[in-house]
């Protein structure tokens, strides 16, 4: 696989590599893609759900009137 050497360095002062992935191939581009959009929509919907119950945890409901007047309504 190819590769191409990055700016960035290790703890051992040795430079970092990194991989490269060209799809040659409709099959193999298509299950790559594939891939990669699955990976994101479950990312997603693992944000979107941890949004919600984040949502859920700060809903605060007030019932009457507040303990004090307030001098500006």
């Amino acid at each position: 696989m190819p590769s191409y050497r990055t700016k960035q360095v290790d703890e051992n002062q040795k430079a970092v590599y990194q991989d490269v992935c060209y799809p040659v191939t409709k099959e193999f581009r298509e299950k790559l893609y594939g891939e990669l959009i699955s990976s994101y929509q479950e990312a997603k919907e693992k944000m979107e759900s941890v949004t919600q119950i984040q949502a859920q945890d700060k809903v605060v409901v007030s019932v009457g009137q507040p303990d004090r007047e307030t001098p500006f309504r």
